[in-house]
């Protein structure tokens, strides 16, 4: 079948807390658990943070960090659960030390600080190629 979640295919993220601040580690587990094996191209997790950047009537979603790591290379997978750890550091962001835009001598105010503003999620995924693949998000609670 074409559909994973109907073959009992589920990714779950497991952290040892939910609140993050620059400088840390986040910490924790992906199960994966599939109902029968599957070949795919691998196994990743990636932690971003973005921010909806406005400008008149429109906004668009703005990806300000992204780091990826693989789990797993291209194989097949067996059917069953399997547990892997991962550990993503998360950087020092510099942020501004004053809101709003420096022109010259002034400053505009108005401006946000896009880092302050982000969400922040982990994103694990197993790429199965020409079917949909097996993938899991989870928000994150980022102290800046």
């Amino acid at each position: 079948m074409a559909f994973g979640i109907l073959e009992g295919n589920k990714l779950d993220i497991t952290t040892e807390k939910t609140s993050f601040v620059p400088g840390e580690s986040i910490r924790g587990k992906l199960m994966l658990t599939l109902g029968a094996p599957k070949k795919a191209n691998g196994l990743r997790i990636m932690f971003y943070g973005e921010y909806t950047k406005r400008s008149g009537k429109s906004s668009r979603t703005v990806r300000i960090f992204e780091q990826t790591i693989r789990l797993g290379e291209a194989k097949e997978y067996p059917a069953g659960t399997a547990i892997y750890d991962f550990e993503l550091p998360i950087p020092m962001f510099k942020r501004s030390d004053s809101p709003g835009i420096k022109i010259g001598p002034f400053t505009l105010g108005g401006a946000i600080d896009p880092v302050a503003m982000s969400k922040w999620y982990l994103d694990a995924s197993l790429d199965v190629g020409m079917e949909l693949d097996v993938n899991k998000k989870m928000k994150i609670s980022m102290l800046i």
